[in-house]
């Protein structure tokens, strides 16, 4: 009888462990540091060798600024911070969207960033396995002088239900061979980020 109660407190113990492990994680965000909050999470397909984006809200809740200095991820060979910028042309005419990493990213006390499709984002660059519709990806944000913001981001076709993305998602995919191709001749793509 004893022995029952015993392993029936082990079950409960063991189960309130997991939820206070996986709570944080539900809704595929998950963020460690009490002053920074992570939403709609999310990442685009890939293939094997391939690349993909992970999106998402960031909010600094804290007095002080923060300054996001990189990201890591176990599911590609390199992980790096982009924005989306305008290039070439005049006027309006002849311009492409084009991808440059940016070494670090400023966030002010109470500001919000938003990584979208067309916008920042962190780029997953030799991905490991194929990632599809179901799958998660876990990225690590690299803040100077905190802990790695965990980021938990589920693979969406779309992005997250009613959020619009539908459109810049497919011209961000379009843009993607342009970066493949730009990833091709690194030199100036690193010179750009050292203004």
């Amino acid at each position: 009888m004893r022995r029952g109660i015993v392993t029936a407190v082990a079950v409960l113990a063991a189960a309130l462990a997991a939820a206070a492990v996986f709570g944080p994680a539900v809704m595929g965000q998950e963020a460690v540091d009490p002053d920074i909050r992570i939403e709609e999470a999310w990442a685009r397909p890939g293939l094997s060798g391939g690349t993909s984006a992970v999106y998402f809200t960031l909010s600094h809740g804290g007095n002080e600024p923060l300054t996001l200095v990189g990201a890591e991820s176990d599911v590609a060979a390199t992980v790096e911070l982009h924005e989306t910028v305008l290039s070439g042309g005049s006027g309006g005419t002849g311009q492409m969207m084009r991808m440059q990493r940016i070494n670090s990213l400023v966030v002010a006390p109470g500001e919000t960033v938003e990584f979208v499709p067309g916008g920042l984002h962190v780029m997953l660059i030799g991905l490991r396995r194929g990632l599809a519709e179901g799958d998660e990806v876990v990225v690590a944000l690299q803040v100077e002088g905190r802990d790695p913001v965990v980021v938990r981001a589920p693979v969406l076709t779309g992005g997250p239900a009613g959020a619009g993305y539908h459109h810049d998602h497919d011209h961000h995919h379009d843009h993607d061979d342009h970066h493949d191709h730009d990833h091709g001749h690194d030199d100036g793509h690193h010179h750009e980020s050292h203004h």
